[in-house]
């Protein structure tokens, strides 16, 4: 698979530290972007490729209701029993749109992706949140 972006390098930074600096970006906010930031590769700046590939993403996240990147980087989700609990992630399914979860380390459970937010959530301050509205 080709990638439409790479990662925002400290040459980058060196290349592009003036620019940066024109646009009102202290030294402090433009090497934060070092490693964590993207640029788009040469090949494909000028063509629509990078918004094509991005709104096929965002479909999906609408389809599901959840972030994506927040779903396939979780290792831990929080929901609710009797108390909030930390639960250790094992499965994900996306046909049936669900995240399997262990909570007793005997039982596995299951919350679905239109659930998110009412249910459970990958923070337990989101849980917090969740719960005090319905309440």
């Amino acid at each position: 698979m080709e990638r439409l972006t790479r990662k925002f390098t400290q040459e980058d930074y060196d290349k592009e530290r003036i620019q940066l600096d024109e646009i009102g970006l202290t030294n402090a906010e433009i090497s934060e972007k070092v490693g964590e930031d993207y640029l788009l590769n040469e090949d494909v700046m000028g063509t629509n490729a990078p918004m094509h590939k991005l709104g096929k993403l965002e479909d999906i996240e609408e389809e599901f209701g959840i972030d994506l990147i927040k779903l396939l980087k979780a290792k831990t989700i929080y929901t609710k029993h009797k108390e909030i609990s930390k639960c250790i992630v094992e499965d994900i399914n996306f046909e049936f749109k669900y995240i399997r979860y262990n909570y007793s380390y005997q039982y596995s459970y299951t919350e679905y992706f239109k659930d998110y937010g009412k249910t459970w959530a990958f923070t337990r301050e989101e849980l917090e949140k969740c719960i005090t509205k319905q309440d």
